[in-house]
C-alpha cells in the first residue's frame, strides 16, 4: 500500500517504509519508527491574524510552516516545559493552541530534513 496518509498508515499496517525520492529512509512498525522521535512533543499552533510572535518562534529549532499562520513546532520533551509556559503566556496570539502524539509524519520530517509530506 502506498499512501500520504500517515493515520491511514499508522492503524492499518504492521510495518511501514518511509521513503523519500526513491529512497527508503527507514522502515519497522509503527511504534518502532516512532521510537526514534520519543524524545519529542509536537505543537501545532495558529496564529490570529497579523499576531507577529517571531520573538516566540525564533528559538524553536525544528519549526515548519504548514499554512498561513500555522505552524508545527517539534520539542525536546526535556525543554517542553519552559517553551509551553513561554507560549501559554503568550496565548492572546494563538488562534488554536495543541500538543499532538508525535506521529509517522514527524518522524518523516525528521528523517527527510524537514521537507512535509506531500511538498514539492
Amino acid at each position: 500500500m502506498v499512501t500520504h496518509n500517515v493515520v491511514e498508515a499508522e492503524q492499518a499496517l504492521d510495518r511501514v517504509a518511509i521513503i523519500k525520492e526513491g529512497k527508503i529512509l527507514s522502515e519497522g512498525t509503527p511504534n518502532e519508527l516512532k521510537a526514534q522521535i520519543d524524545n519529542q512533543i509536537r505543537v501545532e499552533v495558529e496564529l490570529k491574524e497579523n499576531a507577529d510572535i517571531s520573538h516566540i518562534l525564533e528559538n524553536v529549532p525544528d519549526l515548519y510552516i504548514v499554512g498561513k499562520n500555522r505552524y508545527i513546532l517539534i520539542l525536546e520533551k526535556e525543554l517542553a516545559e519552559d517553551d509551553i509556559s513561554y507560549m501559554i503566556k503568550q496565548f492572546n496570539y494563538f488562534e488554536d493552541f495543541r500538543m499532538v502524539t508525535p506521529s509517522l509524519e514527524d518522524v518523516y520530517l525528521k528523517l527527510s530534513g524537514g521537507e512535509m509530506l506531500g511538498d514539492k
